[in-house]
């Protein structure tokens, strides 16, 4: 991924602003994240998934202590994570100052798309209540 030229003093696209994070997913049954991978060897456009759960957070270094597993730290210190905790990263490979995203970044958007889409779907059809029972003797 390639990111565009910053001003001096604001956050580099790999950044994570770990007290945002807490705010936008406070009380969330499920938060979805998204961020760059930085595989090694890389593979541009790679979709990696990785699924937390409400126990799996709880526990004091459930991931690296760097960008989002420093929030997830904070947040598991503070009482304040979500239920689920879901990210997909996409495997940048170029992350050289530049204009736009690389062709095989952008060709994994759409997919990465979907795959959200599904697992909030997925997250919702787990959470509603089971109502088909009702009413049956």
């Amino acid at each position: 991924m390639r990111g565009t030229p910053q001003r001096p003093g604001q956050p580099q696209p790999a950044e994570i602003d770990s007290g945002r994070l807490i705010r936008l997913w406070d009380d969330a049954e499920l938060a979805v994240v998204l961020e760059p991978a930085h595989a090694r060897p890389g593979h541009p456009g790679r979709i990696y998934r990785l699924q937390l759960d409400a126990a799996e957070l709880g526990r004091p270094a459930a991931m690296s202590p760097h960008g989002l597993g420093e929030a997830v730290e904070l947040a598991r210190v503070l009482g304040r994570l979500p239920g689920r905790l879901v990210a997909y990263a996409v495997d940048s490979g170029d992350t050289s100052l530049g204009q736009g995203l690389s062709e095989p970044v952008a060709t994994s958007v759409e997919a990465l798309v979907r795959r959200v889409e599904d697992e909030i779907a997925r997250h919702r059809v787990a959470a509603a209540p089971d109502t088909a029972g009702l009413g049956a003797a």
